[in-house]
């Protein structure tokens, strides 16, 4: 046997079988490798983006204390249960004020003239 027509057949059979798919998994490698250090921690894409948030977000972050930071939290706790608080406080008397008035709260409108109308019928029985 020729060796040079050995090698021929060889790198023909490669080529038609295995070339195409051995090309298709070192581009997957290649851009994965590319996408990879394009937004990873050190690519060019996430600075970008770094500075961009860091210019849009601008937080001074330098005067805040811990006690600062304790206070904003307790206020903002405190302000969500105030909220709760009122809710609860309000929705009692809203569904009296529907129940005397006749309409059904939150979703229609009470009028004074409705409450009046009804404290005239109710003095005047």
């Amino acid at each position: 046997m020729d060796l040079q027509a050995l090698i021929n057949a060889s790198m023909e059979d490669y080529i038609k079988e295995k070339l195409p798919e051995k090309t298709a998994q070192y581009l997957e490698k290649m851009i994965d490798s590319v996408l990879d250090d394009l937004f990873s921690r050190y690519g060019d894409s996430s600075k970008q983006i770094k500075q961009v948030l860091s210019e849009k977000i601008q937080l001074d972050l330098t005067n805040l204390s811990l006690i600062d930071y304790n206070g904003m939290i307790a206020t903002a706790i405190q302000n969500h249960f105030n909220h709760l608080a009122m809710q609860n406080a309000v929705d009692p008397i809203m569904k009296l004020m529907g129940e005397v008035v006749g309409k059904k709260l939150p979703y229609e409108d009470i009028h004074l003239n409705d409450i009046f109308e009804k404290i005239k019928e109710i003095t005047m029985e």
